[in-house]
């Protein structure tokens, strides 16, 4: 029986993929809002606007909002995913370790064919199962990343928009 490669295999690299992407995309734009809002703290020095009292306000209570929403969407992922991975695993050891001993008690030649084809199929099984768990645990940290992700972008185009306008109303 020739070696199928299952397409599942494939999913945890493309999903870490796109993690880094995002994780990228949210450092550029953490560096544009950090940039900006250093260059607004010092433009303002010792006399700051009610509008750079609000922006600095903003920024803890944005960053408490984020951290906030990213422990929520772990703490969420985590209860349901825990018993899952738990189960999986289970299951699959006890498969193998199944399979290994029927292998190890065959009485004829014929059988220990077949049983180490049921081996080789319990093995196949724990692979998808592990890139199940990484395709889990990628899913995971885009859930941990997806509200600081989305703070820092909308950030730097607020910012991006509130500098253009600073600068043509000069």
């Amino acid at each position: 029986m020739p070696l199928q490669i299952h397409p599942s295999l494939f999913n945890p690299a493309m999903l870490w993929a796109d993690l880094a992407m995002k994780a990228t995309e949210m450092m550029v734009a953490s560096a544009e809002v950090i940039g900006n809002r250093v260059d607004q703290i010092a433009r303002a020095g010792a006399n700051p606007s009610p509008r750079d009292i609000r922006e600095i306000a903003l920024m803890s209570s944005e960053k408490v909002k984020a951290a906030t929403e990213s422990n929520l969407a772990v703490a969420t992922r985590m209860q349901a995913q825990n018993m899952q991975i738990f189960a999986r695993a289970w299951q699959q050891w006890l498969t193998s370790l199944g399979a290994m001993t029927a292998l190890t008690t065959s009485r004829t030649f014929g059988e220990a064919l077949s049983r180490q084809n049921s081996l080789f199929n319990a093995l196949s099984r724990s692979g998808r199962t592990h890139a199940q768990i990484s395709s889990d645990t990628a899913r995971l940290a885009h859930a941990a990343i997806k509200p600081v992700h989305a703070a820092s972008t909308a950030n730097a185009k607020r910012l991006r928009r509130a500098k253009k306008t600073r600068s043509t109303r000069r």
